[in-house]
């Protein structure tokens, strides 16, 4: 039997495999200037296309407000937190309380993904209208491989 995933875990698995594709661009080429490199530059904009996705299907919520992601090492952390969240939010639920913090998964999930989509909008080194245009691509092959998924009988 093939396990089936709803639009949450999806959208989710998919945040994963970018985060985890910027982190290894940004070890790949351990550069000041990854800001203009052309890889990274495609899977940071993949990563705030299905952020968004999730926004649209009322997953979670980003703000615009700045956070404090000073360099690309705290970038790093900040997708290897948003990967571990999500970890959590799959396994629990997105509206689980951490006993620890006191802090909902979705809240941390929210915030985590501010943090990460406002440091590549202040960063990236490409226009608006490009960004816009490199994130109907994705979406587009996204809303392609959900399609796919639902035929599969994968997604529910």
């Amino acid at each position: 039997m093939e396990p089936k995933l709803n639009l949450s875990a999806y959208l989710l698995s998919i945040l994963t495999e970018e985060s985890s594709e910027i982190i290894k661009e940004i070890f790949i080429n351990k550069t000041k200037n990854i800001f203009f490199n052309k890889d990274f530059i495609k899977e940071t904009i993949d990563l705030i296309a299905i952020i968004d996705m999730l926004e649209t299907n009322n997953i979670i919520e980003y703000n615009t407000q700045k956070y404090n992601i000073e360099n690309i090492f705290d970038f790093k952390i900040e997708l290897t937190n948003l990967i571990y969240i999500i970890s959590k939010s799959l396994r629990f639920s997105l509206n689980d309380i951490n006993p620890e913090t006191k802090i909902k998964n979705n809240d941390q999930l929210n915030l985590t993904c501010s943090k990460i989509y406002n440091f590549i909008i202040e960063n990236i080194n490409i226009n608006e209208e490009e960004i816009s245009l490199m994130k109907k691509e994705k979406i587009n092959k996204v809303e392609k491989f959900i399609k796919y998924s639902k035929e599969k009988g994968t997604l529910i």
